[in-house]
């Protein structure tokens, strides 16, 4: 059996080799008819490719049999193996009824366009520090550019008061009485009206202009089918016009008190004597998954120190003072 083998894959191979058309058959082997390639045409860049092309037993037998007609047969229950043949680019013959195996067939396609990937929606909650931010702000800012229909209701605390004189004890209670006081007022925007006056920062036509490096951390965690951002301001003292809580807050200077909180208690204070100390600032917005808040919040928390004062209320008391106060701004019921 395994000479019979060896007779027929020297047939097949002498089929490669063979030139002119089996017109006899009916078949035309197309690129077959060509003379075989030389060893160093093979080499050469751009010579005649080569394709290895897997025929079965059919086709084996077929081709045989074109050629000779020798039996292919096997003994025992043996299949005929399957031969690899180095042929010229062309379709090998087939037996009737079946597929032409061609190299173009072998061949992968070239040129098949990848897949175009699908957008990934926007989530937040990745974001860097900076990317963060500036969601925040698109945000916040529609307040202001899209003029919803809103709430606002401020509460200021001015929750405690330390004097450092001992005389001032005896007269504290009443001290403390003509400052310490809870304020809360309550203003309403209707659609379509300019929030400008209403929403801090007051007089602005931005909410917030904020940049990286004017926030101590900023974060953000799912809502729903939104997300709550917060941005946490750093610790100053004396903050003006031109510091970060003026791109955010409405904040206590030291005019302020120098003109409204000193003047309420009856003290008098060099300018050069008040700090005004603000401590765990802070703005956080829930948002919808469009983007769009749902309640907004400001959190301004501050110790107004004055040193030296004079505090005149019946008596002279010469006393340090240190004002807790505390103001909250939350928006809310908005309509788009």
């Amino acid at each position: 059996m395994k000479k019979k083998y060896l007779r027929l894959i020297a047939v097949i191979l002498s089929v490669a080799a063979l030139t002119g058309s089996m017109t006899a058959c009916g078949r035309d082997l197309g690129d077959l008819t060509e003379p075989a390639p030389t060893e160093a045409a093979m080499a050469q860049p751009g010579g005649p490719e080569t394709v290895i092309i897997t025929i079965d037993a059919a086709q084996f037998a077929f081709i045989v049999s074109a050629y000779g007609g020798l039996p292919v047969a096997t003994a025992g229950g043996s299949e005929t193996p399957s031969v690899q043949m180095p042929v010229t680019p062309a379709t090998v013959p087939q037996p009737a009824g079946s597929q032409p195996v061609s190299s173009a067939a072998a061949a992968p396609t070239q040129g098949t366009p990848a897949q175009t990937a699908q957008p990934v929606a926007e989530n937040p909650l990745s974001y860097s520090k900076g990317q963060l931010l500036t969601y925040f702000n698109n945000c916040v800012n529609k307040i202001k550019t899209d003029l919803p229909a809103l709430k606002r209701e401020k509460q200021t605390k001015v929750a405690d008061i330390q004097l450092s004189n001992s005389l001032a004890n005896s007269v504290v209670g009443f001290v403390k009485s003509s400052l310490l006081s809870e304020d809360v007022e309550t203003k309403t925007v209707a659609k379509g009206a300019s929030s400008n006056d209403i929403v801090s920062v007051e007089g602005q036509s931005f909410v917030s202009a904020l940049t990286e490096s004017d926030i101590a951390n900023i974060s953000a965690t799912a809502a729903g089918s939104g997300y709550t951002i917060t941005v946490n301001m750093p610790d100053l003292v004396n903050p003006d016009g031109s510091s970060a809580y003026a791109k955010i807050f409405q904040f206590l200077t030291v005019d302020d008190v120098v003109n409204i909180y000193a003047p309420k208690i009856g003290a008098t204070v060099a300018r050069e004597d008040i700090a005004v100390n603000y401590k765990g600032c802070y703005a956080r917005v829930t948002v919808d998954d469009k983007g769009r808040p749902v309640d907004y919040e400001t959190y301004v928390a501050c110790v107004m120190s004055l040193k030296n004062g004079s505090i005149k209320k019946g008596i002279t008391i010469k006393s340090d003072v240190d004002v807790t106060l505390y103001s909250t701004t939350k928006y809310s019921d908005f309509v788009w």
